[in-house]
Order: C-alpha cells, then sequence, then structure tokens
C-alpha cells in the first residue's frame, strides 16, 4: 500500500513534522500492519505556547498543531478519547498499547489519560 502522502508528492520524512500529515502516516501505517480502521481511537497531548512573549494566535504554533490534529481525526473518522493540549509548559509523553495508558509529565505534574 502506498501512503496517500506520497501519491500527493509528500516525502515521509518531511511530512511526519506536521500534526496533519503524520497522523495520515501513522494511519496508514497501522492499516498496513493489519489494524482495523475501525477499531483506531486517539489521545493527544501538547500544543504549548512555548513562547508566551507571542500573543498572536496566529503565531500560536501550539494551538494551530491541536486544530489540526483534531480536524485530521475528524476527517479520518477516528475518535479522540482524550487531550491535554495548551498551556505553556511543554510535555513529555509516553503510550503504553498494552493497557491504552497516555502519560504525560509536565515539569514534576505527572497525569494519564
Amino acid at each position: 500500500m502506498t501512503c496517500r502522502l506520497e501519491w500527493q508528492g509528500w516525502d515521509k520524512i518531511n511530512a511526519s513534522k506536521y500534526a496533519d500529515s503524520s497522523i495520515m502516516i501513522m494511519v496508514d501505517e497501522l492499516l498496513e500492519m493489519g489494524a482495523s480502521r475501525g477499531r483506531l481511537r486517539a489521545k493527544m497531548a501538547g500544543g504549548a505556547q512555548m513562547f508566551s512573549f507571542i500573543s498572536s494566535d496566529t503565531l500560536n504554533i501550539g494551538k494551530r498543531n491541536s486544530d489540526a490534529a483534531r480536524a485530521t481525526l475528524r476527517g479520518e473518522n477516528i475518535p479522540l478519547l482524550a487531550e491535554d493540549v495548551g498551556g505553556i509548559r511543554g510535555r513529555t509523553v509516553t503510550f503504553n498499547p498494552a493497557n491504552g495508558v497516555y502519560r504525560i509529565q509536565k515539569g514534576n505534574e505527572i497525569s494519564s489519560i
């Protein structure tokens, strides 16, 4: 199966740098590995405004990425089960596919969704 982005002339390495196209790449690769599209679910974290001196929504890349991810998931008909987005602190995330736990660390604060 050829990735939809390759059909559109994108290369996967550069396309994986963006929220919307990286979701499409991931969906294509999961389907290639035998995943059932109807069983796909999503959780997401991120979208912080890392540069608090920027007040323009246009320059708020974190919000734009979160919005793009939500729109792409809707377009792929993948339910978004939970999210932890926005704010001004970066996150480190880990995902355990065995139990579906998505662990989020913001500084010393740790939570799961």
